[in-house]
């Protein structure tokens, strides 16, 4: 009996597979946090390009401005 507890407190198999189960929920947790953050950037850059090139005149190129 004392051998199966002392290979039980031994093996470091379990200790690995939990570090990364912590990882994963980790990574997981700090995308749910940011995505929303970026997403707002995101939604402005393209809402100004959409606006910019609406405004283009394909038959006039001096329409088009670079910023």
């Amino acid at each position: 009996m004392t051998k199966a507890i002392q290979t039980f407190v031994g093996d470091e198999d379990g200790a690995v597979t939990l570090d990364f189960v912590v990882l994963t929920a980790a990574i997981a947790l700090m995308s749910l946090t940011f995505i929303p953050a970026l997403r707002g950037g995101a939604t402005k850059i393209a809402t100004e390009v959409s606006t910019d090139m609406q405004a283009i005149d394909p038959g006039n190129s001096a329409t088009f401005v670079a910023k």
